[in-house]
């Protein structure tokens, strides 16, 4: 099971595991539904992006700076050819769908695209607005314009990349990964973003089963706790945003209901509250999607916090981040 209430979603972070989820199953056309959908939702985010460069064209258009209109014009070309693509892609009835156990490389390097193609869209999206903000400031438009046209490229030397794996079912070619993985920016989606119930996971060498978790999405980015079965109340906290954290979290007291969030938890110090979407999702089913804050709190000593109100409801969460390669997924399929 995995984050899929109607109406919830992060945006693009879920390509990978909304493949990964078949795996096993046998069940091509389903791989290939879910592949389509998550496609679908990257080219609306990039048709939007799309509007924003059309209207930086008609204020330039307005000021009369006529030379940069024609650089921006070939921006929203560029972008809506990429939405074209990502929306229209033909993977053919053959490659990664038809197979009940997904060559490993194939799965890894799946993974690495889409947190590319997730994090390069990030990136596009802070460039356009730092390219409006030329426009408005009579900055320098033609430098921000090239800085868009390279990540374009870059996003569509990706997705060519990710539809070769998607149709053979084989990894490409380890340095032509690389070169573009390392053209796209930040990080996409790290691995165990997409652990889903009854998933074993091994944390700093202890070997755990995933029986609950929850998502919370903000407009900043998003965080995920899986809960640890071999270690009750503790729970892995995955974020997905500009700064990506793991930690190991346990349950703590929380604060009364009412009133600020913004108080201590085993001395750490609020770094603000955010309003969210959140669902808990158990071995019956999803929560549904609610409305949610949420507030982090930092510490010394790698130390953090959380605590999410759920309504009248208080659950707080405090830890210690570790490294994320101390956090190992199994990902051989299940019911085989």
């Amino acid at each position: 099971m995995v984050f899929q209430s109607p109406g919830f979603s992060y945006p693009l972070i879920d390509l990978f595991t909304q493949v990964l989820q078949y795996r096993g199953t046998r069940n091509a056309n389903a791989v290939r539904d879910a592949d389509q959908q998550a496609r679908l939702a990257y080219s609306d985010d990039l048709i939007r992006l799309q509007h924003d460069l059309e209207q930086i064209a008609k204020d330039l258009a307005k000021a009369g700076r006529f030379a940069d209109v024609r650089e921006i014009e070939e921006l929203v070309a560029e972008t809506r050819r990429l939405s074209d693509r990502v929306r229209t892609a033909p993977y053919g009835y053959s490659g990664i769908a038809d197979e009940a156990t997904p060559d490993g490389s194939a799965m890894t390097q799946l993974l690495a695209f889409d947190g590319a193609l997730v994090g390069g869209l990030s990136t596009l999206t802070t460039q356009v607005g730092e390219l409006s903000q030329a426009v408005a400031s009579s900055g320098d438009v033609a430098s921000a314009a090239r800085t868009v046209s390279e990540t374009l490229r870059g996003l569509q030397r990706g997705f060519d990349l990710r539809g070769r794996v998607m149709e053979s079912g084989s990894p490409v070619d380890a340095g032509d990964a690389t070169n573009v993985l390392r053209a796209t920016g930040p990080k996409g989606a790290p691995l165990a973003w997409t652990i889903d119930l009854g998933r074993p996971v091994s944390v700093a060498g202890a070997r755990h089963v995933v029986d609950g978790k929850i998502g919370i999405t903000t407009a900043y980015g998003g965080l995920r706790f899986f809960r640890l079965s071999s270690d009750p109340g503790a729970w892995l906290l995955v974020t997905m945003g500009p700064n990506q954290t793991m930690a190991v979290v346990r349950e703590t007291p929380a604060p009364e209901a009412g009133g600020l969030l913004s108080v201590d938890v085993v001395g750490l110090t609020s770094a603000g509250v955010l309003p969210a979407k959140g669902e808990p999702v158990g071995p019956q089913g999803s929560g549904g999607v609610v409305d949610v804050s949420v507030e982090w709190l930092n510490g010394p000593d790698q130390q953090v916090g959380v605590i999410l109100g759920w309504g009248a409801t208080r659950q707080a969460f405090a830890g210690k981040m570790i490294d994320p390669s101390a956090v190992i997924v199994d990902m051989s399929p299940r019911g085989e």
